[in-house]
Order: C-alpha cells, then structure tokens, then sequence
C-alpha cells in the first residue's frame, strides 16, 4: 500500500563570483490516500537520490541554512507535525528544530546562523504526527556550499 510521496524540484541560484553557491530545494509531500493502509502517513525519502535533483546537482558539501513549511491551503497536515532530516549516520541535522514545526495555517520558517548542516552523504526527510488523509505540505530548503 502507498504511503503517500515527496517529489521535489531542485534549483541552482546564480551568485557573483567568490560568494557561495546556493540553491533551492522544493519539495512536494502528500500523505497517504484514505483506504490505504497506510493513510495520513508520508514515506522517508532520501532526498539525494530524488530523480529531479541527483540528475542536476551532488548537494554534498553543502550546508542547510534555512527551512520553510507551506502547507495546502485545501487539505493542509495536522498541525504540529513533526520532520527530521537525518545524516547517513542517523543524526538529525535540524538539531530539534522540525519538532511541531509544520503548521496547518500560515507558513514556517526556521534558519540555522552558527553552524549550518553540512551535508556529507544521503539525508533522509521524515515527517511524523500527520493524521489527515492525503494532507499536503511544500517544504523548502534552501542551501549554500562553498
């Protein structure tokens, strides 16, 4: 049975010579369909891997900086839930920070200033506490590299 699906759309930002690089990583995350056994569930994703980003960009060596959540304005996700985006070694790069962070209503945003996440291998997005069927959420992550 599905567990719904997170397709993401992946763009490079130009940047003047000797700034770092940056990009935009959108990603679309819809939960499981009612009927399904597993309903209102998302699935973790290793996003490295996702076919619209590994064919452009290896985003190893870059830093998360910020995180955005925007849910659906028609069936948006249950407030408070929760995401983790963990390391190949299982370390939450968020460092707590996605815990009840999407929100039903409005928009979340959440930055990393003193030590950004580098990223070194696979990172695999997690999303938890989610009880609506097919609820839909956009997150964005944006990235800067060196």
């Amino acid at each position: 049975m599905s567990v719904g699906t997170i397709t993401g759309v992946f763009t490079r930002i130009q940047t003047e010579v000797g700034r770092p690089k940056a990009a935009k990583l959108e990603l679309t995350c819809t939960a499981g369909a009612a009927g399904d056994a597993n309903a209102h569930l998302y699935p973790a994703t290793v996003i490295n891997t996702l076919a619209a980003l590994a064919a452009l960009w290896d985003i190893r060596g870059m830093m998360i900086r910020s995180l955005k959540a925007i849910p659906d304005g028609d069936t948006p996700p249950t407030d408070g839930s929760s995401l983790t985006i963990k390391d190949e070694y299982g370390v939450d790069l968020l460092d707590g920070a996605g815990a009840e962070f999407i929100p039903s209503t409005g928009t979340a945003w959440t930055m990393n200033t003193i030590f950004p996440a580098l990223i070194t291998g696979d990172i695999t997005l997690a999303i938890t506490g989610n009880s609506v069927n097919s609820a839909a959420v956009t997150l964005v992550l944006e990235l800067v590299g060196t």
